[in-house]
């Protein structure tokens, strides 16, 4: 049986790319199955962390204050930001303008992902509770 369960783990992190096999790296070789359990078990909780409700585009983060973006509309939301943030920054005339116009879009997109991340924002130390 422990023969069966190594290959497995060993088959899991072994990634064949253009027809040449690259095997899991020497330390995790090393560390043994129990290192990996836990590296598998912690990427568990992540991807189970970062999952939203129906009509969420961000989820609160892990560690600290804010939000992360984890759906198309999320990404697209932020990558929009910082687009028109770029575009206000290289081709608005007059500083003052510039700051006005790019604190009313900082306003527009905090607000936005406020409203629409699961759970709020709240300071967090690696728990949703």
């Amino acid at each position: 049986m422990e023969a069966l369960n190594d290959r497995y783990l060993y088959d899991a992190l072994s990634v064949s790319l253009a027809g040449r096999d690259f095997v899991r790296p020497a330390w995790l070789r090393a560390a043994g199955s129990v290192r990996l359990m836990e590296v598998m078990m912690a990427l568990d909780h992540i991807r189970r962390w970062y999952h939203v409700r129906e009509g969420y585009w961000f989820a609160p983060k892990l560690f600290g204050f804010g939000a992360t973006p984890v759906t198309w509309q999320g990404w697209a939301l932020t990558l929009g930001f910082c687009a028109a943030l770029l575009l206000d920054i290289r081709f608005l005339p007059g500083d003052l303008f510039k700051v006005i116009v790019g604190v009313t879009l900082m306003a527009v997109f905090v607000t936005i992902s406020w409203r629409k991340t699961d759970g709020g924002w709240r300071w967090r130390w690696g728990s949703r509770g």
